[in-house]
């Protein structure tokens, strides 16, 4: 919604591109400032830095850790149970191993390339919205608002695979509406 605003201030597309661009620049510093996921330390056997990231979140939010030792003790079985758990190698093959691993490796490849077909489809078949580009982009991004804000809630209560399933047919019953729907 926003770049079709400033596309609609700003017209030379080199500008636009930079200005669009320059604000995620901003983000660059965060990555010296932010620790990394204690999870992340302690499977790649840095546990006493994930102590410290524990002790300096405990602190931001104003909750007291448990003893030293118990926290120690607590680190030390998530590194044994993250390394006796951690696939050694694993590969695109491993996907494609076993019969059910292959039928849903496949059939998720399918699903998401023919959503990826709509979806850009759809968003490219703009004119018959509007013949202001910079409208239709402005509504494409208020149409994206709705789903963006109620699929988290919406996955939580449903879960995942009935709310995609529903999704996916409530999706499919609105394409074949507009495909016999006569054009006015």
């Amino acid at each position: 919604m926003l770049y079709g605003g400033l596309g609609y201030l700003i017209r030379d597309w080199r500008i636009l591109q930079t200005a669009a661009t320059l604000p995620g620049l901003l983000i660059l510093p965060a990555l010296w400032v932010i620790d990394e996921s204690p999870l992340w330390l302690i499977v790649n056997g840095r546990p006493q830095e994930a102590l410290q990231v524990f002790g300096k979140v405990a602190r931001w939010h104003g909750v007291d850790l448990p003893p030293e030792a118990e926290m120690k003790k607590l680190v030390e079985e998530q590194a044994a149970e993250a390394h006796n758990t951690t696939p050694k190698r694993s590969s695109m093959g491993s996907l494609l191993k076993t019969p059910r691993l292959r039928t849903i490796t496949l059939t998720i490849y399918f699903i998401y390339l023919v959503v990826a077909m709509v979806y850009y489809g759809l968003s490219l078949s703009g004119a018959s919205i509007s013949d202001d580009p910079y409208l239709y982009l402005v509504l494409s991004g208020l149409m994206e608002l709705p789903a963006c804000i109620i699929s988290g809630f919406i996955v939580q209560h449903f879960g995942r695979k009935s709310s995609l399933s529903f999704s996916f047919l409530i999706t499919t019953v609105v394409l074949l509406a507009v495909a016999f729907t006569p054009a006015g």
